[in-house]
């Protein structure tokens, strides 16, 4: 059976979560340095709940360093810049939104054929 999406419950809109996925995508990549890798790859793997992980002794340290670190350049910007970057984010969101509703919804996955040679072939005819 598949496994539920490990972001479900974070949001109710879809652009927002896809957003979310991808930034927790390239943290995976290791951009963002080995601890927010690891975390990363164990929310997307579904091994672990990114808030409880978050929150967690292993990933305190490092969330909390990254949390500041964007406090004091966030603290540092202008009203002006951050109404622009507030912007830029919407407008993003905006186009994921939009590339969402142009898409048409994928077809379901055929089912794989079942092996039943040991079984004679079905006839109606006899």
């Amino acid at each position: 059976m598949a496994q539920s999406d490990p972001l479900s419950g974070l949001t109710d809109d879809p652009a927002l979560a896809k957003v979310l996925r991808q930034g927790l995508e390239q943290m995976a990549t290791g951009a963002a340095g080995p601890e927010l890798r690891d975390l990363a790859t164990d929310v997307l793997s579904g091994r672990g709940d990114i808030r409880k992980l978050m929150m967690s002794s292993a990933y305190e340290e490092v969330v909390s360093a990254r949390s500041a670190d964007f406090m004091q350049w966030y603290g540092g910007l202008s009203e002006a810049e951050r109404e622009e970057h507030a912007a830029r984010g919407e407008a993003y969101l905006d186009e994921v939104r939009a590339e969402d509703v142009r898409r048409p919804a994928r077809p379901a996955p055929r089912p794989e054929p079942i092996d039943d040679e040991d079984w004679p072939p079905t006839t109606y005819l006899r």
